[in-house]
């Protein structure tokens, strides 16, 4: 892949066919998440956190929509690889389980744990 930049970047005038005899180097590159840290552990504040069941009850719907655990009270949703549509499956799945209201908006302004379940509370 590097090889393939520097090609491009060598000549940025050069049409996609000329980069045609091209040839991929005998090993693969490693994949970018083969080097990438372990997530880090819950911060000690959301251990405190963990007693309160709306706090755990939020946590757990968006671990499940967002297949990773455990998610810290004050990660961005977007950091987590979060978009619009988990965010509204994480909406869908907080009204049919605990029968709250709350906006894309406010999700958007709140893209905490601790952001949603305090907009929930007002």
């Amino acid at each position: 892949m590097t090889r393939l930049l520097a090609a491009i970047g060598a000549g940025p005038g050069r049409r996609l066919a000329d980069l045609a005899d091209f040839t991929a180097p005998a090993e693969p590159e490693p994949a970018a998440d083969e080097s990438a840290p372990a997530a880090a552990p819950a911060p000690a504040d959301d251990a405190a956190a963990a007693g309160d069941p709306l706090v755990a009850q939020v946590r757990e719907i968006w671990e499940q929509v967002l297949e990773q655990s455990p998610i810290g009270l004050h990660e961005d949703i977007f950091d987590l690889g979060g978009h619009s549509l988990t965010i509204t499956q994480i909406i869908s799945r907080m009204q049919a389980q605990l029968g709250v209201e709350i906006g894309l908006d406010d999700f958007f302004d709140n893209s905490t744990v601790a952001g949603v379940v305090a907009v929930i509370r007002r």
